[in-house]
């Protein structure tokens, strides 16, 4: 389920075995727009686990300070 954490500017999402052999080859061949995806992907990543937001997540998911809990990427 990680599309609810990335679009598509920001990972390589694929169908099938045809579509991920498919998309291997489209960016095997197209370097800058691989790099350019991974490059957001890592971004986005950080920012949204990074370790306060990790932290914050367990210590109020342990201690049942929200048992309504809305995620901080929402």
């Amino acid at each position: 389920q990680f599309d609810h954490f990335f679009n598509n500017d920001e990972i390589i999402f694929f169908k099938d075995e045809k579509d991920l052999i498919d998309k291997l080859n489209f960016y095997k061949i197209n370097v800058d727009k691989r790099i350019k995806i991974a490059k957001n992907g890592q971004d986005k990543y950080f920012y949204l686990f990074n370790e306060c937001n990790v932290a914050k997540y367990i210590i109020e998911r342990s201690m049942e300070i929200d048992k309504h809990y809305k995620p901080l990427w929402e």
